[in-house]
């Protein structure tokens, strides 16, 4: 009876979680940056992956839900419908008080036809980031990107968030090697995204702790990531130094034996005289 029921709970599980992908929402994220009065339109795709009949409902959520309206409250899928367009349009105010990330959300819920009940909780959503400029001076990190081929190139992709021309580079601390690392200034526009690029051309195999300063304005912000270099460039360097002197030892000892070869041949003629 036991095994019954687990199997019966596991099913129920598995068709949830199928059900997840019965409905489809892009894009899933939308970014403004703030203009005071700004009206701007954008669409929604929902998908119907399974081609069934159904009904999705539509809801505004978040702290900017009354800045956006959408052309329709429920969408009805056919089983030939294989998608549908939502059009919203969101209308800002004069002035959003807090500084960044101001979010909303559009949500797509699958709702049974005819009873109207939701099924199996199958809800969806587009996220919509206004972002209002730092008065202050800011920067943000998105991430830090290292890409290993003969070197390891460091990719910081960093974002001025604030209404002013910023100067910005990059200091990298290989905390386990006590080794920093140095990247070019660059100048980033107001609201304006720019990646700051170095390399470490010694590289050494192993895992690190890798911590980035961003300077910028007599300011400074930190981001640590723990990365893997699975090459040690040393070995390598090593390989193709033993073939470089390989090759002209090789190379002359080929013109010894040629010239060697041509004094016995000229040896062998005179004889012959």
């Amino acid at each position: 009876m036991k095994k019954i029921k687990l199997f019966v709970l596991v099913a129920l599980i598995f068709i949830n979680a199928i059900s997840v992908f019965a409905i489809g929402v892009t894009p899933g994220k939308i970014v403004i940056d703030f203009q005071p009065l700004l009206t701007k339109s954008f669409s929604i795709i929902v998908l119907n992956n399974e081609k069934k009949e159904f009904i999705a409902k539509v809801s505004i959520e978040g702290e900017l839900n009354n800045t956006i309206a959408c052309n329709s409250k429920e969408i009805y899928f056919s089983k030939n419908d294989t998608s549908k367009i939502l059009k919203c349009e969101i209308k800002l105010p004069e002035i959003i008080e807090k500084e960044g990330k101001n979010l909303a959300f559009v949500r797509i819920t699958e709702v049974q036809r005819p009873t109207g009940l939701i099924t199996g909780g199958v809800s969806l959503l587009t996220k919509i980031v206004v972002f209002v400029p730092y008065k202050e001076e800011n920067i943000s990190i998105e991430d830090i990107k290292v890409i290993e081929n003969d070197d390891v190139k460091f990719l910081i992709p960093v974002r001025n968030t604030c209404k002013k021309d910023l100067e910005v580079y990059a200091k990298l601390l290989l905390e386990e090697l006590d080794k920093e690392i140095k990247t070019k200034k660059i100048e980033i526009p107001p609201m304006k995204r720019d990646v700051l690029k170095v390399s470490w051309k010694d590289k050494k195999k192993g895992n690190y702790t890798l911590t980035v300063k961003i300077f910028y304005d007599g300011k400074e912000t930190e981001l640590k990531k723990t990365i893997e270099i699975k090459n040690d460039v040393i070995l390598e360097k090593e390989e193709k130094n033993k073939i470089s002197l390989i090759r002209p030892v090789l190379m002359g000892s080929g013109i010894c034996i040629f010239l060697l070869l041509f004094l016995l041949w000229r040896k062998f003629n005179k004889s012959k005289k």
